[in-house]
This record gives C-alpha cells, sequence and structure tokens, in this order.
C-alpha cells in the first residue's frame, strides 16, 4: 500500500497578526451603544404595525378598519384592496435569480400563522397597537398542508415603502420579538436521502443525493437553496467516482417561509454525506480521515457534479493533513475514557462552500496609506457581528508587517461605495 507522508504541526507558519487573539475592531462601539440602527435613522417616521393571520391557510373573506381608522393618532389602514397587484420575491440575489415571484404586499390568500392581512400606520406605537385590535376579519379556514413529505403530491412580508408612497412620510415597520421568531426566515427544513457504492478497499465509485425541501409559505431561494445540497456535497469526492446523481424537489406548505441561511443549502447536504461517509468508514473498519484522504477531491481535478467545474485552487488535501495532527486525531478517535463515567468522541467531517457566481461575482478590497503611517481599509463586507472588521484588519496587518492597530476599517454604506462585494447576499437576508 502507497504511504503518504503526513506534515507534522511543528511546521505551523509563525504569523505577526492572523491567528492571533486581538480586540474586536468594534468592540468599544458595541460596549458604548455606538453603531446606528434602523430605528435611529429616522426617529419621527410614522410607526408602522402589521395585524397578522392567526390561520395557516385561509381566506380573507372580509375586512373592517373603519373602527382602526377612527383611533387617534392613526394615520390610515391599509389592506388588499389598497396594495399594488404586482408580484415579488423576498430573496434578494444575484442573477440569475431562481425564486418566483409569488408574494403580494398584502394577498388576501394567507398561507401562514403570521402571513400580513392589514398594515396600520399611526404616530405612535400605542396607536397602532390599539387600531390593530379593531381591525375585524372573516376568513374562509382551508386545511393546512404541514408535512413537507406530504405536500409534493398535494392538490407577505409587508415593504414600508408602500406607507410612503401612500402618506408621503417616511415610515419604519421593527418586528416585536414575537415576529422575528414566526414571521422570519428559518433555515429550509429537508430531507436528504443518500446512498454510497464503494469497494472493498474504500474507493466511492457511485453517490447519489436526494433531497426533499420545504419552502413554508413562499419560494424565496427554494430552488437555489436545495440544488447546492448536491451541488456542493458532490463534487467532495471525485477520485474514484464513476457514476453520480443528484434529484431534487421544492414544496410549498402553510408553514413559516425558508429563507437564506449560511452555508446556503449546502449546510443540509454536507451533513448527510459526511454521515454516510463515516457510516461508509466504520462498516469497512477503515479510519475515516485516510477514507477521505483516498477520495477527495485534489487541485486540478474536475467536479463533473459542480458544473464541470476544476478545483484550480484546493488545499483540502493538505488542511486535512495539518487539522488531523493539530488535533492529535491519531489518539483521540474514535473515543477516549475521561473516568466518571465519561467518554469523549472524536468525528471528521469536510464541507465545500463558495461565494457568488464564477467568472462574474467578485470580492475585492481597497487599501490607503494615510499620512501618519497607518493603513485604510475599505470594504464592502458589513460586520454582522462576525468580526469581519478585525480579521481582515488582521490580514492586512500581516501583508503590511504593522500592528492591527494600525489598520482602519471602513465599511460601505451603499452599493455604489468604493469597492465591490457581491458574495453576502444570503447574510443580509438571514438578519
Amino acid at each position: 500500500m502507497k504511504s503518504t507522508a503526513r506534515r507534522s504541526s511543528v511546521d505551523k507558519p509563525e504569523y505577526r497578526s492572523v491567528g492571533k487573539s486581538v480586540r474586536k475592531k468594534d468592540s468599544l462601539q458595541l460596549l458604548l451603544g455606538k453603531p446606528v440602527y434602523t430605528e435611529d435613522i429616522a426617529p419621527d417616521a410614522l410607526v408602522v404595525k402589521l395585524l397578522r393571520s392567526p390561520h395557516a391557510n385561509a381566506m380573507a373573506k372580509a375586512i373592517d378598519t373603519s373602527k382602526a381608522k377612527k383611533v387617534p393618532g392613526v394615520v390610515d389602514a391599509y389592506t388588499w384592496e389598497d396594495v399594488p397587484d404586482q408580484r415579488f420575491s423576498n430573496a434578494g440575489q444575484t442573477y440569475p435569480e431562481t425564486s418566483p415571484y409569488d408574494r403580494l404586499v398584502i394577498d388576501r390568500h394567507v398561507r401562514f400563522v403570521g402571513d400580513v392581512v392589514a398594515i396600520v400606520a399611526a404616530e405612535s406605537e400605542k396607536a397602532a397597537q390599539t387600531a390593530l385590535s379593531r381591525i375585524k376579519v372573516e376568513y374562509d379556514v382551508l386545511e393546512p398542508v404541514l408535512d413537507f413529505r406530504t405536500a409534493k403530491d398535494n392538490p407577505v412580508l409587508v415593504h414600508p415603502a408602500f406607507v410612503t408612497m401612500k402618506t408621503g412620510r417616511p415610515a419604519l415597520c421593527v418586528f416585536s420579538r414575537k415576529e422575528s421568531q414566526t414571521c422570519g426566515s428559518p433555515r429550509h427544513e429537508m430531507e436528504v436521502k443518500v446512498r454510497l457504492g464503494a469497494n472493498e478497499d474504500g474507493r466511492i465509485r457511485a453517490l447519489e443525493v436526494t433531497t426533499l425541501s420545504n419552502s413554508g409559505a413562499y419560494g424565496e431561494h427554494g430552488w437555489a437553496t436545495v440544488g447546492l445540497t448536491g451541488h456542493k456535497s458532490i463534487p467532495l469526492y471525485p477520485g474514484s467516482l464513476e457514476a453520480f446523481k443528484f434529484d431534487a424537489n421544492v414544496v410549498y406548505t402553510n408553514m413559516q417561509p425558508s429563507g437564506a441561511c449560511r452555508g446556503f443549502g449546502a449546510t443540509q447536504g454536507q451533513f448527510a454525506v459526511e454521515s454516510a461517509v463515516n457510516e461508509l468508514a466504520a462498516k469497512l473498519g477503515r479510519d475515516p480521515v485516510e477514507l477521505r484522504e483516498q477520495n477527495m477531491v485534489r487541485e486540478g481535478m474536475a467536479m463533473p457534479a459542480y458544473f464541470g467545474e476544476v478545483a484550480n485552487a484546493c488545499a483540502l488535501d493538505r488542511r486535512m493533513q495539518h487539522c488531523s495532527d493539530m488535533f492529535g486525531w491519531k489518539e483521540k478517535f474514535p473515543v477516549r475514557d475521561m473516568g466518571n463515567g465519561k467518554v469523549r468522541a472524536a468525528g471528521i467531517a469536510m464541507s465545500m462552500q463558495g461565494s457568488g457566481i464564477s467568472g462574474i461575482d467578485v470580492g475585492s478590497v481597497t487599501v490607503k496609506l494615510n499620512d501618519d503611517g497607518g493603513y485604510m481599509l475599505l470594504i464592502a463586507a458589513a460586520d454582522m457581528g462576525t468580526g469581519c472588521d478585525t480579521i481582515l484588519a488582521q490580514m492586512v496587518a500581516e501583508h503590511m508587517e504593522c500592528p492591527v492597530e494600525a489598520v482602519s476599517v471602513f465599511g460601505a454604506k451603499s452599493i455604489s461605495e468604493i469597492v465591490m462585494n457581491t458574495p453576502a447576499p444570503a447574510l443580509a437576508q438571514a438578519i
């Protein structure tokens, strides 16, 4: 058997800034409450509140807003009769856009508990809440589809700009904690089935992935996310692969609409495929790290399951060696007896992720030298708590051989500012 030399963790390069524990760039501003939130930008805006459906699937037969409009401080109340009859998608992704245009600002056919039935615009939150309680709606309740496994064969988020268009005044709609939980955009619920075919020597020769995805009441990112369950899991194992198959279906249900979350569908597919590879290793009596090293994608390999692209920049084999050495995989796998009746298990998995559309979308930064000798880092990535301001500053400091404190980070405030960085629609959608 051919052996592969494994590099020791002692070969880890010594960095000046990268990998070091430094103070987060925005920690002091967060502590002092300096960051500006949506409510801080337009403090004199009308308060917009939404009347939401208590039913998962129903047709609003009639609605009476007359009493709501008489509440002192209420500017107006709107129903499906007032909004434009033009469907749209809440998905916000780059071309080619795969999400269906299936939403109205208000639709008399409500499709999940929390779907919007009416809009109230008022001078204060108290007036708006009082008005909501005085709106009367008559529903024709329909049978809901709640199990996405049966939906395949089964016979709106409101934009505040509508209120501004009607009233001519700035308007602000802020979700309550309950609305954030019941009307936000959770990760797509999926059922992923995996079949593997391998030789006794561990060569994976066939791989099949079948996915069923629950898009919820609307179709935002439905096809885009389900596609990546296969397109970003199967390409991890092209080494001896002779055949692969990927089937997927996306269904509507009368559940909370799903949206874009980190991993964007790849997470669900990789969890299933990696679990199957671990089961294969156990059945063959193989070390799961070595089994992956035998079959994994390497630099220069074509990936038929990922639109035929070539892995031109891929260090997965070297990273696998490096991480297993640093972790002490040989000593810790599969389990260690910790005493007192406790054991600690070790596991391994790989993942593949990309951002944007190859050959079209770009990611870039601008670094400027200041008069005082420091550096200005201009980026379009928004730090949403992920610490990207700090991490990118560490990278600049590493290359410029300067302290991290000498790098000032400026994020773009509009789409036209400074630099272009398109790969983060899912992160923005997830907030």
